[in-house]
């Protein structure tokens, strides 16, 4: 017999090929609803399972709707080519707005979707897709071809920045991704497959996910490296010792295609050429080979705070890191410097202007790696990773003061010299000093420890990121490296919980993924750009490798309020269908349906369909009538044509007769009251005398002819 239809499904084809119009509203009033209880439900909770699959009802719902008004519109062109059936042409203005209605709200929910599911790569599925040549065929130096630096910036990566040769820097802007059009769904499997073939047989060499928008020459000095906003409206270039600052600049109609960008501002400060550039916190961070480290602001031309780390060993490399837990507790933020003495800096700063216009900056802790010179830095998993030019990662844990018992200590006596007069919170946010400390004792780095070292490359490490949820390494061996997430290899009885103050001695271990060669020299630069993963080699181009195959991670944990206001907040109440049925077994129709039920639930038509006068209970106030199920004509107020007499066909319902009634008693009071100033009532006429017997005769020939056919009826 098969499974038994809900009567809900029914409900909604009925009301699908009876009333489209009626059934495209309540849909878009439905989604609407829906989608803002998902979002609340969201916001105050988490993303649960529940939730996950909701999500992936309504994207699919939405996209089959989509499909659904794309066909129909394809029908209305095809006959208005034809010249046929015109009086449906009115339809497709209501199908555009239906279809940009749709395209609306899946952009809504995709866009929270991907706050709360992530796509972790997997290495294996790594392909190389386009290649952006930097450098003209022209040059034939190698220094002349080199890429040494990329930036990235822009929504999902949409701005490049590359420098290559020295004094080239250029800026490349993402392609747009073909759209498809209306006429996609009609092409056959054949078709399909046949552009899938071609896409995938396509020389990657040869085809460029960029397209070049500017390219600026730099006059002051050598250009090694550059820096980019997130928001891709400003970056910053090396010029020898200066640091060159771009801005956005208006677009002008009729100009060049992409952004442009001119000179902002030009900051001095180093002795020697700049070697790298981070941005941060609305701050520029640079090192050079003078040995400094120096904070700048981004619109400024005067350094904030500078440091000297070394006299003889210039800067090679810079990364930041955070001790602190809590995402907007700025109490743990260090800068880590790598000299060519192969020697780690770590070096306390703090945001407050205090700090930043008074203090002196000294580096705090400082730690000989190895025995090559520090390539790279890079701060991942909780964990510092330092690239030498022997190609070993080596990689420490960093120690704060709340993890070491000297630095517990210390803050014990302190506080109690001060009689306890604050808090430990209040302690651990001012510190020790009077406010010009980088940040508290209890957040600084007091140690690094070793944790392990990674050997893999057979060239120098030259640059290190964390792209899809993979950890990658590029060297001048021409390989990248990925790497699997580290691991404890401790036993669970080794777990015990250590001594207070003591952080537990751990055993990490990172092991090797996969390794890839795809360029033909050596990598010199790698970052991520959306999808794209970024390597540029001594050649000249910049190889973008994007993963084919992808795992979602929930983010489930679950938002934290701030007050209780969030509870007074109105969110829908949840559909009932929720606790009767599992989401992950319904289909997307099954699911719309119940939606339509919940928000527009089908009721028995009334008798004031048939021309009655509903019953109506006592006390009961109905917010909504079965108007809305009934012919335009019955709801507007009945037939529009009237015979010759005015009447219009329809039977009078209650109220009509009620509201009749009184306005007769009405008019014959008003008629009693002004028959007479002094009461007098004046006799009726002969004429209003033969009238009214005609008008009794005519009466009592109808109330026979009634009674007869009231006798044939009942025969």
């Amino acid at each position: 017999h098969g499974d038994r239809v809900p009567a809900c499904v029914a409900d909604m084809s009925l009301v699908q090929r009876a009333r489209p119009d009626v059934f495209r509203y309540r849909l878009r009033q439905a989604l609407t609803l829906e989608v803002y209880r998902w979002q609340k439900q969201i916001e105050f909770g988490r993303f649960d399972e529940e939730s996950f699959h909701e999500c992936a009802l309504l994207l699919k719902a939405i996209k089959e709707e989509r499909l659904s008004a794309m066909m129909q519109l394809e029908v209305l062109n095809r006959l208005a080519g034809k010249g046929m059936l015109m009086s449906l042409q009115e339809r497709r203005p209501k199908l555009h707005r239906h279809l940009g209605f749709l395209d609306g709200l899946l952009s809504r929910v995709e866009n929270e979707r991907s706050n709360h599911v992530r796509k972790a790569w997997l290495p294996s599925s790594m392909a190389h897709s386009g290649t952006l040549p930097c450098a003209p065929k022209s040059a034939t130096i190698p220094k002349e071809r080199m890429v040494s630096s990329i930036a990235v910036g822009g929504r999902q990566g949409d701005l490049i920045v590359t420098c290559h040769g020295g004094k080239d820097v250029t800026v490349w802007k993402k392609r747009k991704t073909k759209r498809r059009s209306e006429d996609d769904w009609l092409k056959s499997e054949a078709q399909r497959a046949k552009e899938r073939e071609q896409e995938e047989n396509r020389d990657p060499w040869a085809y460029a996910p960029y397209f070049k928008t500017q390219q600026l020459e730099e006059d002051l000095g050598t250009a090694v490296c550059v820096a980019m906003t997130s928001d891709g409206k400003r970056f910053f270039s090396s010029a020898g010792p200066a640091i060159r600052g771009w801005v956005q600049a208006k677009k002008v109609r009729g100009g060049p295609k992409g952004p442009q960008f001119r000179c902002e501002s030009i900051m001095q400060g180093h002795t020697k050429d700049v070697t790298c550039l981070k941005i941060a916190h609305r701050q520029l961070f640079s090192t050079a080979e003078d040995g400094a480290i120096r904070i700048w602001r981004l619109r400024g031309t005067d350094a904030l705070q500078s440091a000297t780390l070394s006299m003889t060993a210039p800067c090679t490399s810079l990364c930041l890191l955070d001790t602190a837990t809590e995402p907007r507790d700025m109490s743990g933020l260090h800068a880590v410097a790598g000299l060519r003495d192969s020697s780690i800096c770590v070096l306390p700063y703090s945001l407050k202007s205090q700090w930043l216009q008074g203090a002196v900056w000294n580096a705090k802790l400082t730690v000989k790696c190895s025995d090559a010179p520090v390539t790279v830095l890079d701060f991942r998993h909780r964990l510092l990773y330092a690239g030498t030019a022997l190609g070993k990662i080596h990689a420490f844990r960093p120690v704060s003061g709340a993890e070491d018992m000297g630095t517990l200590q210390k803050v014990a006596n302190e506080m109690e010299r001060l009689g306890y007069g604050r808090s430990a919170e209040e302690f651990a946010k001012t510190g020790l000093s009077d406010g010009r400390s980088a940040g508290s004792p209890l957040r600084e780095v007091v140690r690094l420890d070793r944790a392990f070292v990674l050997d893999c490359h057979a060239a120098a490490v030259t640059s290190l990121c964390l792209a899809g949820g993979v950890f990658f390494s590029a060297g001048a061996d021409m390989a990248v490296v990925s790497w699997a997430k580290p691991r404890d290899d401790r036993t669970a009885q080794f777990r015990a919980i250590p001594q207070a103050g003591q952080a537990p001695p751990k055993r990490l271990s990172q092991a090797y993924s996969h390794a890839k060669v795809v360029h033909k020299a050596p990598i010199t630069a790698m970052d991520v750009a959306g999808d794209f993963l970024l390597t540029a080699d001594a050649d000249g181009n910049v190889c973008c490798t994007v993963a084919k195959k992808f795992r979602e991670i929930v983010d489930t944990k679950a938002t934290e309020a701030q007050d209780e206001s969030f509870l007074e907040e109105e969110v829908l109440e949840k559909p009932k269908f929720f606790h009767q049925r599992e989401l992950s077994t319904l289909s997307a129709r099954h699911f719309l349906a119940h939606l339509l039920a919940h928000y527009y639930p089908m009721r028995p038509l009334s008798h004031a369909a048939k021309g009655h006068a509903p019953e109506e209970e006592p006390g009961v106030e109905e917010e909504s009538s079965d108007e809305e199920y009934l012919d335009d004509a019955f709801v507007a107020g009945g037939f529009t044509h009237e015979d010759e007499d005015g009447d219009t066909g329809r039977v009078p319902s209650g109220d009509e007769l009620e509201s009749d009634e009184e306005s007769l008693e009405s008019l014959s009071s008003e008629g009693t009251e002004n028959s007479g100033e002094d009461g007098f009532e004046p006799l009726p006429s002969e004429s209003e005398e033969e009238s009214e017997s005609e008008l009794s005769s005519v009466s009592g020939s109808d109330s026979e002819e009634d009674s007869e056919a009231e006798r044939v009826y009942e025969a």
